[in-house]
This record gives C-alpha cells, structure tokens and sequence, in this order.
C-alpha cells in the first residue's frame, strides 16, 4: 500500500514483509512499529494522541500503558531517521502526542 500526503515524500508500506521504503532506502519494522508509522503517515501533519495511536493499533478491548507508544516512537525515530531524500520528523506534541511531518530540508 502506497500513500502520498507530499510530492516529492512518498512513503510505500509493504505490510508482509512489516517494510518502509523511500526511493532506495527501505526499513524493516515490528509490527506495532509498522502500525503506528501507517496511522501517522495517513495523518501526516496532524496531531494523533496516545490514546487514539492505542486504539487504532491495540484496538479498544486491550489495556495497554500509554507509555508502551512512548518506547515505539523511541524506536521509530530511530529506525526513519535517514529513511528517503527528505527529513522526515516524528515530533512529540506534549501533553497530547505525536505528529509525523515532513521537516522541509533535504538530506545531503
């Protein structure tokens, strides 16, 4: 599945193989990780909770700690911090949760 939210940052999730890829740099992810950049990507610029990340990945039947999104998102910035031509930016937006956006500059 292939989503597009920018021009020129195009992101093609491949769900069997729980994969990222930008032009020729690709990501391997967990399966929570994968879920959470999905949900963030299809909202990209905009702010998405904790809870409603929680709900959308771990459904609403399951108690999970906010803080197991914290320890993903940890790992995500980590994993897509050179994924693609464009910065890619998983901010923290405190008190609320997260916002995946395009940082504008283009990595050298």
């Amino acid at each position: 599945m292939t989503l597009q939210a920018y021009a020129k940052n195009v992101l093609s999730f491949q769900e069997k193989t729980l994969s990222v890829s930008c032009q020729s740099d690709i990501v391997w992810l967990t399966r929570k990780e994968f879920q959470i950049l999905l949900h963030l990507y299809s909202a990209i610029g905009f702010v998405c909770s904790r809870e409603e990340l929680l709900a959308k990945v771990w459904g609403r039947d399951v108690f999970v700690d906010l803080r197991t999104i914290d320890r993903h998102v940890v790992q995500l910035r980590r994993k897509i911090k050179n994924l693609g031509q464009w910065e890619l930016s998983l901010d923290t937006v405190w008190g609320v949760g997260y916002r995946l956006r395009k940082s504008g500059s283009l990595r050298s």
